[in-house]
């Protein structure tokens, strides 16, 4: 609107100065001539400037009120969020895995309870390119947090207590691997417990294999239990997913066979008592050195 009202006014002016020149006398509208188109080419580039100014005007109008409009929306997607529930928009940023130790951390000093004298691991235990964090005491294997995006969080069991299978007697003669395969959704714990008066491995200790796998929900499920002395000493093992049932007398080559075949696929393995870490930093470093 500013435009038309100004090119208006110069344009009146300029037929102004052109009718008054028309009624001179021809002499002096010749001697004039010159002169004349001087004049209007002067208005001409005054015009232009005046224009120009608009325009830088106009730009500057536009892009202060779009500025408020994007503080407005952002005040307004912020409004109403709870300090440790920050929801992050995974589009927005790229999480480096240094971020991504940072939320777990975060997590861990909110939740300390859970996770006392607790050791971590980095692994890539699901599909995504987030690395979980597993964390293990000396009852054994306790769970494992992962960050989906938005927030940090427990992978969660469909079980009450998912992993009291993999609880240990004696931290000292035990072995507790975990076995999995990343960009996979399974995984199993093995547990291998001497007897207490000796530290050599024998058949007659005490095994188990859990399996486990992450359901679409982002849920752990216990696909297979395999327990050795069930095996052995009943013959039946009703309770697994997998069956030897139909065997009268299962043998230690049953459970082996058994255990090998749920194996198959999982191609990478973290001694839980080894190769685990007292704090997040260290389990980051080891992680990144490829351990």
């Amino acid at each position: 609107m500013k435009k038309l009202l100004i090119a208006a006014l110069i344009g009146a002016l300029l037929l102004s100065g052109c009718s008054s020149k028309e009624e001179s006398a021809p002499t002096e509208a010749i001697e004039q001539a010159e002169d004349g188109n001087a004049d209007i080419e002067a208005m001409r580039a005054e015009i232009e400037s005046l224009k120009s100014q608009l325009d830088e005007q106009d730009s500057a109008e536009d892009n202060v009120s779009e500025n408020v409009g994007n503080d407005q929306e952002t005040v307004g997607e912020s409004s109403g969020t709870a300090e440790n529930d920050e929801v992050y928009d995974a589009d927005d940023k790229t999480e480096s895995v240094e971020d991504i130790c940072e939320r777990y951390k975060v997590y861990i000093a909110d939740h300390s309870l859970d996770f006392a004298n607790a050791k971590f691991a980095l692994i890539q235990l699901t599909d995504d390119d987030t690395p979980d964090l597993l964390y293990t005491t000396s009852r054994g294997f306790q769970g494992v947090l992962t960050f989906d995006g938005k927030k940090t969080k427990p992978i969660e069991s469909v079980l009450p207590s998912p992993f009291l299978e993999c609880i240990v007697s004696y931290p000292d003669n035990t072995e507790l691997v975990l076995y999995y395969s990343e960009k996979g959704n399974r995984f199993a714990v093995y547990k291998h417990e001497y007897k207490p008066e000796s530290t050599n491995k024998s058949a007659a200790d005490d095994e188990l294999n859990v399996f486990y796998e992450i359901n679409e929900r982002g849920q752990i499920n216990e696909s297979a239990k395999v327990d050795k002395d069930q095996i052995i000493d009943a013959g039946e093992v009703a309770v697994t997913l997998f069956h030897v049932d139909n065997i009268v007398n299962a043998t230690r080559e049953d459970y082996d066979e058994a255990v090998e075949s749920y194996y198959t696929g999982l191609d990478k393995s973290i001694d839980l008592f080894n190769d685990s870490y007292a704090s997040v930093d260290d389990a980051l470093a080891a992680y990144k050195s490829g351990k």
